[in-house]
């Protein structure tokens, strides 16, 4: 496939799908009559993770934007203490002659030497950071990826660069605009106020604050009556995503601004708190003094505030997602450890028991459990047999089904206690698997909830079954009890629903009985 590493790079793995599924059906088709199977085993491990990466992609993408948020109101509050610095300045060169587009460029070109710096010294640390990252990559996987920034990479970081200082520049520039020449030249006067009154006449101003609320309750609704329903008839998980964290941040931002309703009252407590110790006209003066500077205060409390929540639900998505994609891998295989015998003939249990038994790895190992094959795998390896399968006694009702033996202690290995019994007779304490294993359950057997339902099976009265293994030439029967029925074993090797749900559990006594071995020496591991 050309340029596969862009193909499963791709986040997004429906995309991913659909471009693999495409070129594979193109290779069938081209081949013609040949009764060909496709395999695609990379897109299956990305099945399988598929929620992670559409999850990580779609955090990015909020981090960029939240980047982004974060960086306007960075420059703005470094823009707004620049214009009021030089407000002196500025009313001086308009007494001069200074109309307002060059006032306007004035600020905009002192915004941009920001960003100037900024790119100089930012593509090169990335493309220095990305090649150390990309030898760290090569020496972990083994694999030669390398992580240059591509060309739609450079010019995205670029024009979000200069965007940057050009929104941050709107506000001041507004402000600069709308300084009186007098007052902005008059060196005595303090340009702080403590109350600040404005004249609003309609149809003379353009009414910014209503044209956004309106614009962010139009996107809204958009969001919700359109691209909500869209996503869920197209099952876009990525979609609905973007929608789900735009909520959210929505959200965030909402608690934000209804923040600033409490600040006066916030204020008032923490200087209460905090300088009691002052006399009541010094204490009445630093009120005063946070009411006039309650704007600057205010901004102040926005970048921080908005800095902290970002970092926090970043840190918080990303751990749950983690830890969320971590436990299910372990329910996968429901242990931390699974290590697989690829040789049919079994082995030898006590090398393995000796050295899992060693005292090195006691503080590692807290405990172990075997699990064999399973009957129809083995069997077919050495003589062929048809089928295996569970009827009534009365032989109307046949299903087919595989059957596993595992070891006393298979449950106190799992990591998830993810085998639920539905039914079960009275195991005197001992679990479903170790009543296996006692002089009354030996020759009984745990089968699954389809079974038990298909073939009227009840442990307390109706408990046994007719086992049938259907060889070319010949057919052996057993009749097996029921001790137990497990209703759920999701990562077990016996709860593989999809294709048998019908699994029986023995154990490897009533394995070997059934596969016909000289002794427990031969069950296949």
């Amino acid at each position: 496939m050309p340029n596969r590493t862009e193909v499963y790079g791709e986040v997004n793995f429906d995309v991913v799908s659909q471009q693999v599924s495409s070129f594979s059906t193109d290779i069938v088709e081209k081949l013609g009559v040949y009764a060909i199977q496709p395999s695609q085993p990379i897109l299956y491990l990305l099945f399988r993770m598929n929620y992670f990466g559409m999850f990580i992609g779609v955090i990015l993408k909020l981090i960029v934007f939240s980047l982004f948020c974060l960086s306007v109101l960075m420059m703005y509050n470094m823009m707004m203490i620049g214009v009021e610095s030089k407000n002196f300045d500025f009313g001086m060169l308009r007494t001069v002659g200074m109309n307002r587009k060059s006032l306007m460029l004035a600020v905009l070109v002192d915004s941009l030497k920001y960003v100037v710096v900024a790119n100089l010294m930012g593509f090169p640390v990335s493309y220095g950071t990305l090649k150390i990252v990309s030898s760290i990559f090569t020496k972990f996987f083994g694999f030669d990826y390398v992580l240059v920034p591509t060309f739609d990479a450079v010019a995205i970081a670029a024009v979000v660069g200069f965007l940057v200082p050009m929104v941050a520049s709107f506000v001041p520039i507004r402000v600069a605009l709308g300084e009186k020449i007098i007052e902005s030249i008059n060196p005595v006067r303090n340009k702080t106020v403590a109350i600040k009154h404005e004249t609003y006449i309609e149809g003379r101003q353009f009414p910014l604050s209503r044209f956004l609320f309106g614009l962010l309750s139009c996107s809204i609704g958009f969001m919700i009556f359109y691209l909500l329903p869209q996503s869920l008839v197209d099952q876009n998980v990525g979609l609905l995503l973007i929608i789900f964290f735009t909520l959210l941040i929505g959200l965030l931002l909402g608690l934000v601004i209804l923040t600033y309703s409490f600040q006066y009252v916030l204020e008032r407590g923490v200087a209460y708190l905090t300088l009691f110790w002052l006399k009541a006209a010094d204490l009445s003066l630093v009120i005063k003094n946070l009411s006039a500077h309650r704007e600057k205060n205010r901004r102040a409390a926005l970048l921080y505030s908005l800095s902290v929540s970002f970092i926090v639900f970043v840190s918080v998505g990303i751990s749950i997602q983690i830890q969320t994609i971590y436990n299910e891998l372990l329910k996968q295989h429901s242990c931390y450890l699974e290590i697989n015998n690829q040789n049919y003939r079994g082995v030898d249990r006590s090398f393995y028991d000796e050295l899992f038994n060693n005292p090195e790895f006691k503080p590692v190992i807290k405990d172990y459990s075997y699990v064999t094959y399973s009957l129809q795998n083995y069997l077919n390896r050495f003589e062929r047999v048809q089928s295996i399968q569970a009827s009534d006694k009365a032989r109307q009702f046949f299903l087919n089904n595989d059957i596993y033996g595992v070891s006393p202690n298979f449950l106190k290995t799992l990591y998830f206690q993810n085998f639920e019994v539905s039914q079960t007779v009275s195991t005197n304490g001992l679990d479903p698997i170790e009543y296996l294993y006692t002089e009354q359950g030996q020759n009984t057997c745990i089968v699954s909830s389809y079974l038990a339902e298909k073939l009227n099976i009840d442990v307390q009265g109706n408990n046994q079954f007719l086992l049938t293994l259907n060889w070319p030439t010949s057919s052996h029967r057993f009749v097996k009890n029921v001790s137990s029925v497990f209703a759920k074993g999701a990562g077990l090797p016996f709860s593989s629903f999809m294709f048998l749900p019908s699994s029986i559990v023995v154990p490897f006594e009533g394995f070997a009985e059934l596969a016909n071995l000289p002794s427990l020496k031969h069950v296949p591991i």
